[in-house]
């Protein structure tokens, strides 16, 4: 059983977007726990409206997936051994933005955008909107 003593006094909590842990003072990072679906989607969604506003006015909506069996406050899966963002041509109009978990060769989608621009404009809104996404979520 590891100790206290072999881990060293907990200095610090911090979040990242994927866990919460705690920091020791020996530099070891404890406690380790997934953060829920819903924060991490906040997260990723704040940073976009921050750092994108730009893209964002062309969103017709970004949110978590209604198709899925997942629940807001679910943790984040992080034993996936990808997360997926890219876009879809819609079937009618516009484009559609996934973003998925990959594990055991399954996609989980976790959030969904979409936009109702169409052509060159619903194209080049697709492409940065998956890079902003990918950069926001290191992936």
């Amino acid at each position: 059983m590891t100790t206290e003593r072999d881990l060293g006094k907990v200095v610090e909590h911090k979040n990242d977007l994927y866990e919460t842990y705690d920091v020791t003072d020996k530099g070891y990072c404890t406690n380790c726990q997934p953060r829920k679906i819903i924060d991490v989607f906040n997260d990723v969604n704040q940073e976009l409206k921050e750092k994108y506003p730009e893209i964002c006015e062309g969103i017709d909506y970004f949110d978590l997936s209604l198709s899925t069996r997942i629940k807001p406050a679910d943790p984040w899966d992080t034993s996936a051994h990808w997360t997926a963002v890219y876009y879809v041509r819609g079937g009618s109009e516009g484009f559609y933005i996934h973003v998925s978990t990959i594990h055991g060769g399954k996609h989980q989608m976790i959030f969904l955008g979409k936009t109702l621009l169409e052509g060159e404009a619903g194209l080049s809104w697709a492409e940065k909107m998956v890079a902003a996404i990918s950069r926001i979520m290191k992936v």
